[in-house]
């Protein structure tokens, strides 16, 4: 199925409705161009165009009437266009799509089969694995927890993300850290600036240790999540990677979707606000009340928060 994209908040879908912030989104039906364009492929129309200026060519260079010129031409476009049709459909395009999937196929086996990470899973604490070999174990560990997409980012020069995945059309940036002490400032403001870089809707600091209180207090105030040696034990179990590390005993939770929306929430609040202030400039209460269902929030909440922005606007 085609994924849309939501015009408010960017996540994509395949549902009607964004799962993420509510909004209805409208799949326009295809166009006579696009139906055109589907059934006349590029290929197809150039050769019509070539027959059509020969034929042309024919009608002013020797005696033919306009009715057996027209019986010509028509005669052509149908038989050039349907070999040129089926040449297209039947044989270049599935070739084009086999080589583009094969070619798909072996960057992700060269991707995951350099230097034989998998098979060290099994055999290596994550506390001992280094850094770009620790960044491969977590793409394998999301795309087992059913994250898509997962991507591992180059080496040098990744804006502060190392990997980036989707799950639920949520696109993920997530900065690995295998240390040997607990991560502080750095970490985080360097996935918050990542995050921007890559369009991502969520950044993540994802670590076989546990935060600092400052590093937990940015990441609040910033909108980054903190996945930390519990969470990564916790994924690696559902994975089936058998780990010989000890888990520190601190509270074992699952960071889930809706604490990624929790963390999206004030920014989608503020691109609705946006666009609310400049359709109702002065009418707030209409503003409120579109505030309000669009949001699935009460009156009362979507009052404080509509007059606190139309406020600020002042």
């Amino acid at each position: 199925m085609e994924h849309l994209r939501c015009p408010k908040c960017g996540m994509e879908t395949d549902k009607p409705v964004c799962p993420l912030c509510g909004e209805e989104i409208i799949h326009k039906t295809h166009s006579k161009s696009a139906l055109i364009g589907k059934f006349l492929p590029l290929p197809t129309k150039i050769i019509i165009a070539l027959w059509i200026l020969d034929s042309f060519y024919m009608l002013l260079s020797e005696n033919h009437t306009f009715g057996q010129w027209i019986i010509v031409m028509l005669f052509g476009i149908l038989i050039y266009g349907a070999i040129t049709n089926a040449i297209y459909y039947f044989w270049w395009k599935p070739r084009k799509a086999k080589n583009k999937q094969h070619s798909s196929t072996y960057e992700n086996k060269t991707f995951y089969s350099e230097t034989n990470y998998a098979k060290e899973y099994h055999q290596k604490s994550f506390d001992a694995m280094e850094g770009h070999e620790f960044e491969y174990f977590c793409a394998d560990i999301l795309e087992k927890n059913g994250y898509e997409n997962v991507e591992v980012t180059k080496g040098s020069g990744d804006q502060g993300i190392d990997i980036v995945a989707y799950k639920e059309g949520i696109k993920y940036g997530i900065q690995c850290k295998c240390y040997s002490s607990d991560i502080g400032n750095k970490a985080v403001q360097e996935a918050f600036a990542g995050k921007t870089f890559y369009g991502c809707h969520v950044a993540v600091v994802f670590t076989n240790r546990y935060f600092t209180k400052s590093a937990k207090e940015l990441a609040e105030k910033n909108g980054v999540l903190l996945w930390d040696r519990d969470k990564l034990n916790v994924m690696a179990s559902k994975a089936g990677v058998k780990q010989n590390s000890t888990t520190d005993n601190k509270d074992n939770r699952t960071i889930n979707i809706n604490e990624a929306r929790k963390v999206m929430r004030p920014y989608i609040y503020d691109e609705y606000l946006k666009v609310l202030y400049r359709q109702y400039p002065n009418d707030r209460i209409r503003a409120i009340k579109n505030f309000s269902i669009s949001q699935n929030l009460s009156l009362r909440e979507s009052k404080k928060i509509v007059d606190r922005y139309y406020n600020s606007m002042k």
